[in-house]
């Protein structure tokens, strides 16, 4: 009876544990993540926006800035800049704990309208997928 009882209770222990640690992250898939970069820029939330980013993604340039350097560089960026961005995924290679996304990011203003073609780097962190670096795979800016 004993034993009864202690297998049980170690059965629903990681029945829970199993349970627990299926939820849902807000970036479990490479495309999610730069859905939520973009959309992170949309809403003009910095902060979400630091969270989709690895740790060598940084707006400032510097090496293991602070995420109070890198927060403040993203609101400079978006002070008087009302983006509206579109992301169209093409292709997604995942490689263990590596992502190259090619997609289509379109930038839409009042009067215009402007597509450009990038690649999307992306690297599994702390669980969740990062960006890490964006390519930009348009002709005209290769040279």
């Amino acid at each position: 009876m004993k034993y009864k009882r202690i297998f049980f209770s170690v059965v629903i222990f990681f029945l829970m544990l199993l349970i627990t640690s299926c939820g849902n992250s807000a970036s479990n898939t490479p495309a999610q993540a730069v859905n939520d970069f973009y959309q992170s820029f949309n809403n003009k939330n910095c902060d979400k926006n630091l969270g989709v980013r690895s740790v060598n993604f940084t707006f400032s340039g510097k090496s293991g800035a602070s995420r109070d350097e890198e927060i403040r560089t993203c609101q400079q960026i978006l002070n008087g800049f009302n983006p509206n961005l579109s992301v169209t995924i093409n292709d997604v290679r995942i490689e263990g704990n590596k992502a190259e996304i090619k997609e289509d990011l379109t930038f839409t203003s009042q009067d215009e309208q402007e597509t450009h073609k990038n690649t999307v780097l992306l690297v599994v962190e702390d669980g969740e997928w990062k960006i890490d670096s964006i390519r930009s795979d348009d002709k005209t800016s290769q040279s």
